[in-house]
């Protein structure tokens, strides 16, 4: 075997190409279904009340979707940026630090300032790691708390 995991990459894309598959199979259903219950619906109030009224209660009905969905679209979005702004002033304070500077400067003259380079990409990657999972976790325990709520 050339790659040691390669059965299981193998095996998860398979899964995954598999419930792609599914998925898009159970999409289409529920958009004829959908289709199929407008015109039902269509057809019912046609019946009772006539034409005009039909359309007239359908685009209200599809109003009102879209109403929801530009409500929920904006909520996440401003969600995101009041995330973004946290992790902005959270890593903000750390860089103006001057004893992190100073130590950064110190081990830039230490080690030879080529030498320290890959150093600081490193540690720099390490510092966003650990800042992305601290303000992921605060994230989801917000997202946890408003859950809770009734």
């Amino acid at each position: 075997m050339l790659f040691p995991g390669w059965t299981e990459v193998k095996v998860r894309f398979d899964a995954g190409m598999k419930a792609l598959i599914w998925s898009m199979i159970a999409t289409t259903a529920a958009v004829v279904a959908v289709g199929l219950l407008c015109a039902a619906l269509f057809i019912a109030i046609d019946e009772r009340f006539g034409p005009i009224w039909a359309c007239i209660v359908l685009a209200g009905v599809f109003l009102f979707v879209v109403c929801i969905a530009t409500a929920a679209i904006v909520s996440i979005r401003r969600r995101r940026e009041r995330m973004l702004a946290v992790r902005k002033q959270s890593a903000a304070p750390l860089l103006r630090d001057p004893a992190v500077l100073s130590l950064a400067l110190q081990m830039g003259r230490t080690l030879g300032f080529k030498r320290a380079i890959p150093l600081v990409l490193v540690g720099a990657f390490l510092v966003g790691m650990v800042l992305s999972r601290a303000a992921s976790r605060d994230s989801d325990a917000s997202q946890s708390d408003s859950d809770d709520r009734p």
